[in-house]
C-alpha cells in the first residue's frame, strides 16, 4: 500500500500538467514543477527519518505504523482535492511525513519476527512484495481502475485508494503486534523458536541513543561501513527514480502510448525487480553459508555485480530506445541485476548493526532520500519539455539515462568497499559464544 500510494504520482504526471495549465503555469515549467513536487515528498520523507527511527526503537512499531498509514493516506487523498500548487505541495509533504518511518518500523518487525538464519530471504521477499510488487500493481491496475471504474477520473481514483489505505490501517492495528510474545495467536513454542535463536529480549536491548552519540561511539571501520552503504543507497535511489517517477511520462509523451499501455510497459522492469529481489535474498543466504557465516564477500559480490550488470544493460537499452516494448524488456532484465542488491543492503546493515535497530536504518535511509530529493530536482531540469504542443522524441531522453548509468556504476564500485565483519560498535560482536552471523542485529533499508 505504501508503494502503490507513492507511485501513483508517476502515472498522473500528464494529468497534473493539465492542472498546472489551469493554474497558469507556463508549459516550459511543467517538468520543473513536477521535479519540485517529487523533491517535496523526499524532503519531508527524509527529514523525519531519524526522529521516527528513534521513536520506534523506544516505543515499538505497532502504534507508530498504524498512525503512519492514517497520515500518509490522508495526505495522498489531498492531492485529488488540490485547488493550487500550494495544496499539492502540502499533499506531497504530508505523504512524505506519513511514510517517513515506515521502513524503519517494518525493519524492526522483521528483526523481531524472523530468526537470523532465514532473515535475508525474508527481507528479500519483503522488499519485493513492498516496493517492486507495489509498483507493479500500481502501474498495471491503477490505469485500468481509472478507466473502467472511475470514469477516467484520476481524482476519484486517488480518493478511492486513499480510503483503502485508511481501511488497511484499521486491519493492521487489529492483527499486527510488536513481537511474538505479544501476539495472542503465538504459542509459547513459536515464541521460543524465534526468540531462542537470535532475538533474546529484543525490547531490553533497544537503546535510545542520540545521533551524535551514535556517531561518536562507532568504531572507525563501523563508521566507514555505514557511510559507504549510505553512499550506495544514495546512488541507487537516484538511479531507480527513473523507473518509479519518469518512465510512464517518457512512454506517454515521447512514444504517444495510452496511459494503460504506458502503465503496462512501465510495470515490466518491476517484474525483473521482483525476480532480482528474491534471487538476491536466496543468493545472499547461500553465499554466507558457503563461507562458514562470513558475510563480507557475499555482500560485496551481490552488490557490485548486480549494479554493474544493470549499468551495462541500461547502456544497451539506448540502442532500442525508439522501440518502447523492446526498451521496457531490456530494462526488465536490467532491474534483475539492480535488485539483486535489494536484500543485500538490508542484510549489510543488519550485519554491522548494534543496539539501535531503527535509528541506523533511518540514518542510512535519510541519506538516500536526501540524494533522491536532489536527483528529483536534477531530473526535473533535464527531462525534455513539451514545446508548443510538440512532444520530445525518445532520443531527447539520453541525458536522463546517462544519469541512471552513472549512478549504477558508482553504486557498483561502492559495494566493493564495505567489510561487514566489522560492526558499527566493536563491543557488539564480543559476546562469548556468538558466531559471526549473530552480529546481524539491526534492520536495514530496501530501495
Amino acid at each position: 500500500m505504501l508503494y502503490v500510494h507513492r507511485y501513483v504520482f508517476a502515472l498522473i504526471k500528464t494529468d497534473l500538467k493539465q492542472e498546472f495549465a489551469k493554474f497558469g503555469i507556463p508549459e516550459a515549467e511543467h517538468n520543473e514543477v513536477l521535479g519540485f513536487l517529487a523533491a517535496g515528498f523526499s524532503a519531508a520523507y527524509g527529514l523525519f527519518q531519524i526522529p521516527a527511527g528513534m521513536v520506534i526503537d523506544y516505543f515499538g512499531a505497532h502504534l507508530f505504523l498504524t498512525g503512519s498509514m492514517v497520515v500518509w493516506s490522508l495526505g495522498f487523498g489531498l492531492l485529488a482535492l488540490a485547488p493550487s500548487t500550494g495544496v499539492m505541495y502540502a499533499s506531497r509533504y504530508t505523504l512524505g511525513l506519513g511514510q517517513s518511518g515506515v521502513l524503519a518500523g517494518i525493519g524492526r518487525l522483521t528483526k523481531v519476527w524472523f530468526p537470523v538464519e532465514s532473515r535475508s530471504s525474508a527481507q528479500g521477499l519483503m522488499g519485493v512484495t513492498a516496493s517492486r510488487s507495489g509498483a507493479f500493481c500500481c502501474y498495471i491496475f491503477f490505469p485500468l481502475a481509472m478507466l473502467y471504474l472511475f470514469g477516467d477520473s484520476w481524482q476519484t481514483s486517488v480518493l478511492a485508494l486513499s480510503s483503502l489505505g485508511l481501511v488497511w490501517a484499521v486491519l493492521f492495528f487489529c492483527y499486527v503486534k510488536n513481537s511474538p510474545d505479544k501476539h495472542p495467536q503465538c504459542n509459547q513454542a513459536e515464541v521460543a523458536l524465534i526468540q531462542g535463536v537470535d532475538v533474546a529480549a529484543p525490547e531490553a536491548s533497544s537503546k535510545r541513543m542520540k545521533v551524535l552519540t551514535l556517531l561518536r561511539s562507532a568504531s572507525d571501520w563501523g563508521l566507514v561501513n555505514a557511510i559507504v552503504i549510505a553512499l550506495a543507497a544514495s546512488f541507487s535511489t537516484v538511479a531507480d527514480a527513473f523507473y518509479s517517477s519518469w518512465m510512464p511520462q517518457f512512454l506517454e509523451e515521447s512514444h504517444g502510448l495510452e496511459k494503460q499501455l504506458a502503465g503496462l510497459y512501465s510495470a515490466l522492469p518491476f517484474i525483473g525487480g521482483m525476480a532480482g529481489g528474491i534471487v538476491g535474498g536466496l543468493l545472499g543466504d547461500k553465499l554466507v553459508q558457503r563461507n562458514q557465516g562470513s558475510t563480507t564477500w557475499a555482500r560485496r559480490i551481490t552488490g557490485a555485480v548486480g549494479k554493474g550488470s544493470a549499468a551495462i544493460l541500461i547502456c544497451a537499452s539506448l540502442l532500442v530506445i525508439e522501440h518502447p516494448l523492446a526498451f521496457a524488456l531490456v530494462l526488465c532484465v536490467a532491474k534483475i541485476g539492480a535488485d539483486i542488491s535489494l536484500a543485500t543492503r538490508w542484510a549489510a546493515i543488519t550485519d554491522i548493526g548494534g543496539p539501535v535497530i531503527a535509528t541506523l536504518f533511518a540514518l542510512i535511509n535519510a541519506a538516500a532520500i536526501g540524494a533522491g530529493a536532489i536527483g528529483s530536482i536534477i531530473y526535473g531540469k533535464i527531462v525534455p519539455d513539451v514545446k508548443g504542443g510538440v512532444a520530445p522524441v525518445p532520443t531527447d531522453w539520453y541525458p536522463v539515462l546517462f544519469v541512471v548509468i552513472g549512478m549504477y556504476v558508482l553504486c557498483s564500485l561502492t559495494w566493493l568497499v564495505p567489510d561487514t565483519a566489522r560492526p558499527l560498535f566493536a563491543q557488539s560482536s564480543d559476546t562469548k559464544g556468538s558466531n559471526e552471523a549473530d552480529t546481524a542485529s539491526t534492520d536495514a533499508s530496501y530501495e
